[in-house]
């Protein structure tokens, strides 16, 4: 399916614009972010869907940081520089709002999160939303690429969300009518990429590899995904850097960290409950994770220590003054470290049948 996205801008130089709030087909696949807790449920960000078959939430670490200050016992995280892969939630929940248009009109479902967790070292939160069969979600196709220095991307999210906190007793009795009583705007913000960071931004920002573009994002955007004109998401929406900078400009963060990742997912069928984990890039080569193929571009190293695997970007030669480790190396004219070691490149298994021999 095809989604023009730029269709409602009113003028072609216009850089900020808003889709219709509800009932627009992106709305399927871009989804406003709650934490319930005492009782109510709080907007806090955006979300956005990926995979086929197995649906799994992506969004920003920081949006995972507001459960923390309502749970005492993790407050302590909130001092802490780099997220926990896996925290145990036991008074907040995340649920995201989905929304799909019927015969009678928009049918709306809160559609609880059973896992949230961090993918380090990338500045970015994966979780599996409750299994279900009939709500409609948009595949959003992924790219571990690094953006090409000077291309337009639109930051999609949610703004304006209201009110800041909605009673679960009124949503359950029908006293609260979302039509009526909640709103928010889904606004796109047009950018051009103008540096890339491989390790991370700045320490207590941005931890993970980003890339900065030049507009600024609003509150409530982050987590949502940052798509190239073509549809594919090349990043998420981690924060806004104009203090940095001096001009407007909101990094994002990119993708490729998380292509080891280990992705929890489950189904409960009465008594019985079935669990399982899978790395990324297994989803990917079976299908479920459908992506551009740039995952066969990045460059595969072992670490000598751990046996860990990680992952390096490749960035064209022209364009290596625009990419640095962090804020710190951009400042002192440095550009990024190169890897040393050696490299592995993933390759797609074609049967003689598929390549057409």
């Amino acid at each position: 399916m095809t989604i023009d996205i730029g269709q409602y801008r009113t003028d072609p130089e216009q850089r900020r614009w808003e889709l219709p709030s509800w009932g627009h087909p992106l709305s399927q696949g871009v989804l406003p972010l709650f934490i319930s807790h005492d009782d109510h449920l709080v907007p806090i960000g955006t979300a956005f869907t990926i995979g086929r078959g197995l649906c799994f939430a992506v969004s920003a670490a920081h949006n995972v940081r507001e459960a923390w200050k309502r749970e005492q016992r993790l407050n302590h995280l909130l001092f802490t520089e780099k997220l926990r892969a896996s925290v145990e939630l036991r008074e907040a929940g995340f649920s995201l709002l989905h929304q799909r248009s019927t015969e009678g009109g928009i049918a709306f479902s809160f559609w609880p999160l059973e896992t949230v967790e961090a993918a380090p070292p990338s500045d970015l939160v994966i979780g599996y939303p409750q299994f279900q069969s009939e709500f409609p979600t948009l595949v959003n196709r992924l790219s571990f690429d690094v953006p090409e220095i000077g291309r337009s991307v639109w930051s999609i999210g949610y703004t304006e969300m209201k009110p800041d906190r909605i009673p679960l007793a009124d949503l359950s009795s029908g006293k609260f009518n979302l039509m009526r009583d909640y709103s928010h705007k889904l606004t796109v913000v047009e950018g051009t990429v103008q540096r890339i960071f491989t390790q991370k931004f700045a320490s207590g920002f941005v931890e993970g590899a980003c890339f900065a573009f030049d507009e600024e994002i609003s509150p409530g955007q982050s987590g949502g995904p940052v798509m190239t004109t073509d549809g594919v998401v090349v990043g998420v929406n981690s924060a806004t850097a104009t203090a940095f900078f001096d001009q407007p400009t909101s990094v994002a963060s990119l993708l490729y960290p998380m292509l080891f990742h280990q992705l929890r997912f489950g189904l409960t069928m009465g008594p019985v409950r079935m669990n399982a984990s899978r790395p990324l890039i297994d989803l990917i080569a079976e299908g479920r994770i459908p992506t551009d193929g740039s995952e066969e571009r990045i460059a595969v190293c072992r670490d000598d220590a751990t046996g860990a695997l990680s992952v390096s970007p490749r960035s064209p030669v022209a364009t290596t003054q625009f990419v640095h480790d962090d804020f710190a190396s951009f400042k002192a004219g440095r550009g990024a470290t190169q890897q040393k070691k050696a490299i592995y490149r993933l390759r797609r298994v074609i049967s003689e049948e598929d390549s057409g021999k």
